[in-house]
């Protein structure tokens, strides 16, 4: 799992409890949509919240499909891909076939990234999209006219996911909680518009982490469901681990706020 930086909060069971309970949720949703693991799925935790919603994963599997394709398509380009993680994977990406891009693409959760762990950068795309907020390095993943659409289904999908069910929302699609919270207050009219504004950033999770996509492509190529076994845990695992270092950077980050609210709120010496 994805182990926090140095000097940051570490987890309790008291201040995480809530997240404690979306993961074991989670995991019996996963299991639900595994038939092989249907054995071992444990009862599904009470929530505060009350919720009985289906989660729906049929559109998370598109969604990761058509990513899968666009990074092949890209792949068996000669001209060198921006994006490492295409550079880097390229002889397994060129060996891949619709069989086993769609292999890959049948996982329960979100294999796209919209910067869903980022809540400062959703507040300030929500409040003004046309801000475009950029990384300095930052270099589309993919072409505007595959990008656009891809980013408006993918905030549609993640608008149904969490006004369905938040809490497993937040664990199959990365989500900040706070990010969550936006999206569903997030009035679908809006999402045209800011799709236009942000799919530059709609990248492959995990970008920087080319050692889970190379795994996840050789076992789908060589159809070891086996190892596609071992990868879904491996994928909640480090979505896990991403929701609590995004949570402790943010608690950092309010920290750092206050600190410098408090030192302007001191009076000046005469």
């Amino acid at each position: 799992m994805t182990s926090l930086p140095l000097g940051t909060d570490k987890p309790t069971l008291t201040r995480d409890l809530p997240r404690v309970r979306n993961i074991y949720n989670t995991y019996y949703i996963y299991c639900q949509s595994r038939p092989s693991w249907s054995l071992f799925a444990p009862a599904r935790m009470a929530t505060d919240m009350g919720t009985s919603a289906v989660f729906s994963l049929p559109a998370l599997r598109d969604l990761n499909r058509r990513c899968i394709d666009l990074m092949a398509q890209a792949a068996h380009r000669k001209t060198e891909h921006p994006l490492s993680l295409i550079c880097t994977v390229q002889t397994d990406l060129r060996a891949s076939t619709p069989a086993s891009r769609e292999r890959a693409a049948d996982r329960a959760f979100l294999l796209l990234d919209l910067e869903f762990g980022n809540a400062l950068w959703w507040q300030a795309i929500v409040h003004d999209p046309e801000r475009q907020i950029r990384k300095p390095s930052l270099h589309p993943a993919f072409p505007r006219y595959a990008a656009l659409p891809l980013t408006r289904a993918t905030l549609i999908a993640a608008w149904r996911a969490v006004c369905a069910d938040a809490y497993s929302a937040e664990i199959l699609l990365g989500l900040d909680a706070t990010v969550a919270e936006l999206l569903i207050n997030l009035p679908v009219t809006s999402i045209d518009h800011i799709a236009h504004h942000t799919h530059p950033h709609l990248r492959p999770r995990w970008a920087d982490h080319p050692a889970f996509w190379r795994a996840l492509l050789r076992a789908a190529n060589r159809e070891d469901s086996r190892q596609l076994s071992r990868i879904d845990v491996q994928g909640i695992q480090l979505l896990t681990g991403d929701m609590l270092i995004a949570s402790a950077d943010q608690k950092a980050h309010l920290r750092t706020q206050s600190r410098g609210l408090r030192r302007l709120a001191r009076p000046t010496p005469a």
